[in-house]
């Protein structure tokens, strides 16, 4: 009977011990199908707000109202007044391109971008000066001249526009800085460097070395001209030459009209106009400048000149905008062939262009 009993209950305890309770999956499934619509649903989201950003954007570029992609961002002084000093960076390289990067504004200081500012502040009732902080080592010769032009329009409507050097106003931005009433900048800032220069690369010898040769076709002599991968050709030089000594002589003017006590007679074959730089303190001796100091002292001048007592300083900011943020980062860079050389960086100085910079 006990064994009996024993045979009975043996073969349920290990019934009761082999046979484990299945797990259920299903909570894990739904997790995950919950995370990837979640995903799915961002995505599409992002998607259709960057369409919906660059239908705005394209409705504001066309609708001509320049103050709707922008906001005055509060510097310094009374935040209530109705009065403003607008500053607008020069910052980098001058190029006539402008890179709707958020993230190129450190390196390159954009011809279009400066002329529209200064064409908003003309227009804007509550700009009373203008402030060019100015830190680069000039740029584009037409680039350059554009922003001199904006400067002379702006002052022609009222109002006043002060220059401020910073470490460095040299060449292109020095030309600019021209335009402005007055040039501030620091005792040991570099400005100067007033002259042009066109740069080209040779490397026929090196496409011989490697067994490759140029075969360009040409419907009159110079139409090559500049062309690298070939010798010199007898009156190029004096071509590029004459070019360049035109757009000097633009320069020496520009210095003249600009700086009080400085003549064209005076510029010509001195020491102001033979390319070097100078120190903010030896540029004021010289006359180059009007007075070495700050930032603040920019804005004193300003104020002074625009008989202003009670004013806030200002600049524009470009409003957050996903479109710019999507093209970023979808830019593709453009097609060619990069021939990297010690000591010199390729996205200085452009072959074929003239440059209002010191040689780099």
């Amino acid at each position: 009977m006990e064994q009996e009993i024993g045979n009975n209950v043996q073969p349920q305890l290990e019934k009761v011990i082999v046979e484990k309770p299945k797990k259920s999956h299903g909570c894990l499934w739904a997790l995950v199908g919950f995370g990837a619509f979640s995903f799915i649903a961002f995505g599409a989201a992002a998607i259709l707000g960057v369409i919906i950003a660059n239908g705005i954007s394209s409705i504001r570029e066309t609708s001509g109202d320049q103050f709707e992609s922008y906001e005055r961002q509060f510097i310094s002084g009374d935040k209530s007044s109705l009065n403003t000093i607008l500053v607008i960076p020069v910052n980098g390289l001058i190029s006539a391109d402008e890179d709707t990067s958020p993230f190129a504004a450190a390196c390159m200081a954009s011809a279009t971008k400066i002329c529209q500012h200064l064409a908003m502040a003309e227009e804007d009732k509550s700009v009373k000066a203008v402030i060019m902080r100015i830190d680069s080592p000039g740029g584009e010769v037409v680039a350059s001249d554009q922003i001199h032009h904006a400067i002379l329009q702006i002052r022609k409507a009222g109002k006043p526009v002060v220059a401020v050097i910073g470490s460095l106003g040299a060449s292109g931005a020095y030309y600019l800085a021209c335009a402005c009433d007055k040039i501030i900048a620091h005792r040991l800032s570099i400005t100067g460097s007033i002259g042009v220069i066109i740069q080209n690369y040779k490397y026929y010898e090196l496409l011989k070395k490697i067994g490759v040769k140029s075969d360009t076709y040409t419907s009159c002599r110079y139409k090559d001209l500049l062309d690298g991968s070939r010798p010199e050709k007898p009156g190029e030089r004096a071509i590029i030459q004459s070019q360049i000594d035109q757009v000097y002589e633009a320069f020496i003017q520009i210095v003249a009209a600009g700086r009080p006590g400085l003549s064209p007679k005076q510029l010509r074959n001195s020491i102001l106009t033979d390319g070097r730089i100078f120190l903010g303190s030896d540029a004021l001796k010289l006359k180059l400048i009007d007075q070495v100091g700050f930032f603040a002292d920019g804005i004193e001048t300003a104020a002074r000149l625009a008989h202003l007592e009670n004013y806030s300083v200002i600049a524009y900011k470009k409003k957050f905008s996903l479109a710019a943020l999507f093209n970023a980062g979808t830019r593709a860079p453009p097609a060619g062939i990069n021939v990297n050389l010690p000591g010199r960086d390729k996205t200085v100085i452009q072959a074929g262009k003239f440059y209002y910079l010191p040689i780099q």
